[in-house]
């Protein structure tokens, strides 16, 4: 998608603009009647929840209802390493991942770039998610080689060797959105089964892709004349589990490899070898980047072939309007990484923690009070994460002021028109951009709402607990928001 301003975003950018520049709305004037009376005729009054609505203007609370109790956000997590990453890195940083070549080695180093083969920036730029070893095979021959007489050697020491947080549950490791972070990523990390029926009683045909020599499948299937069978990963390798029935040509669900690295070499290599190059050793691991953070982080002697970049927005987009789960932590390992090179670290690395102390200290150094906030992750995957209304609102409004606002704001979902926001509030098309949460009994919502004569508002709304299903909650949320699109700010 188009890196510049849509136009439903410049109608939002315009709208919190003129709030910016225009008197603060007045408070008194029957919206904090509405919005409680909406409460009380709603289930909220049975469940946790936590609610701040505030004039972006100023920043000062309209309405709050229960602001500083810590919930879990689920993805409204995300604003948090998505408004740090804007206001540290900047629109103008990309991740780089370089290819060389080093004492006979073909190398890679690894920058934590979630992107690398991402299906839905690859059907954006109309290419497959094996591109980058496609581009690689020319550059590598372009350079004057066929032929690799050493090893794949892969550096990942970016990052620490956590690719999964130890709060996650185990039941999702095996999902496409509990796949690990790693250094270096292909395909979200995940990898597609392809059945088909074969004769009937017999286990079903197969194929993977990206295509990989890493994968063992157990087939326990059968093919049937209906049923679609099922994938699994019971255990941290590549040994996978494929049960049910298969009756028709089936892509299955996505899931999770276990290893990030290793998964990235072998297509790679298999890419390599496919487009003419031969690479006569084995693929290894070995730290090439210099560990020196006040130094160039290649290495002397380092014959670079190519560089894979991908921009902060692509990142930020996936994350703000589509949750990508892989997207959120690789970004926050890779502040964590660049918050401990600039402390001075040794050794700097991104980890969860370094991650964690990089948000915190952006939302200190804008005076955000971070009381009850646990960032455990940033994917909100994690239920031990805790955080406000109180404190997503101050992030909003601080993001609604930044330099760099216009980044941060092209990154939210849209209602009525794209990402998580596609089909909600259709009604309300271009004038709510937010950041939607679900998951176990937790709905949030958090954003930006363009309402009637310039006025403008922030909001959050954190739900916890609630019984049965989640679609009355989306529900509430909606008609918060229709309160406030409708509602005139003098």
């Amino acid at each position: 998608m188009p890196r510049e301003a849509r136009p439903h975003s410049r109608y939002l950018a315009l709208a919190i603009a003129a709030a910016l520049s225009a008197p603060a709305p007045a408070a008194a004037n029957g919206l904090a009647e509405r919005l409680d009376s909406a409460i009380r005729q709603s289930p909220l009054a049975n469940v946790e929840f936590s609610l701040t609505v505030a004039d972006t203007r100023t920043g000062r609370p309209i309405i709050q209802r229960n602001p500083d109790t810590p919930l879990i956000p689920a993805s409204n997590q995300k604003i948090f390493v998505m408004a740090a990453a804007v206001d540290v890195l900047g629109p103008n940083f990309e991740f780089r991942t370089v290819l060389g070549l080093l004492d006979g080695d073909l190398v890679i180093i690894g920058d934590g770039d979630p992107a690398i083969g991402d299906p839905r920036l690859a059907q954006r730029d109309g290419t497959t998610v094996t591109a980058v070893f496609e581009r690689w095979a020319r550059a590598i021959q372009t350079a004057g080689h066929t032929r690799i007489n050493g090893d794949l050697v892969i550096d990942e020491s970016i990052f620490n060797d956590q690719p999964t947080h130890p709060t996650w549950e185990p039941a999702d490791l095996d999902k496409w959105y509990g796949a690990p972070v790693g250094a270096l990523n292909l395909n979200d990390n995940c990898i597609e089964f392809t059945v088909w029926p074969a004769d009937p009683g017999q286990p079903p045909l197969w194929t993977v892709h990206p295509p990989t020599s890493l994968v063992r499948l157990d087939n326990r299937a059968l093919s049937a004349h209906q049923g679609v069978p099922i994938i699994a990963r019971p255990e941290p390798t590549f040994d996978y589990i494929l049960t049910g029935r298969c009756g028709a040509r089936a892509q299955l669900k996505s899931a999770a490899v276990p290893d990030p690295g290793l998964f990235f070499a072998d297509v790679c290599k298999q890419e390599l070898t496919r487009h003419g190059l031969t690479i006569t050793g084995q693929i290894r691991r070995h730290r090439i980047r210099n560990s020196d953070p006040d130094a160039s982080p290649l290495p002397v002697g380092l014959e670079v072939v190519a560089i894979h970049r991908t921009p902060l927005e692509d990142v930020l987009t996936r994350i703000g309007k589509n949750s990508q789960n892989l997207f959120a932590d690789c970004l926050l390992k890779r502040l964590g990484y660049e918050f401990a090179r600039r402390t001075g670290r040794p050794n700097p690395t991104g980890t969860w923690q370094s991650g964690a102390e990089a948000v915190t200290d952006f939302l200190n150094r804008h005076h955000i009070d971070t009381t009850g906030l646990v960032i455990a992750d940033a994917s909100g995957l994690s239920r031990a994460n805790r955080a406000t209304a109180a404190q997503l609102a101050a992030t909003l409004n601080i993001m609604a002021r930044h330099t760099r606002r216009d980044l941060f704001n092209r990154s939210l979902a849209v209602a009525g028109q794209d990402g998580s926001l596609r089909s909600r509030m259709k009604d309300l098309t271009g004038r709510v951009a937010a950041k939607t949460g679900t998951s176990r009994r937790v709905k949030s919502l958090s954003g930006y709402i363009a309402g009637p004569d310039d006025a403008s508002y922030t909001f959050s709304i954190i739900i916890n607990g609630y019984p049965g299903p989640s679609a009355p909650f989306n529900r509430i949320t909606d008609d918060l928001c229709r309160i406030l699109a409708n509602h005139p700010g003098t």
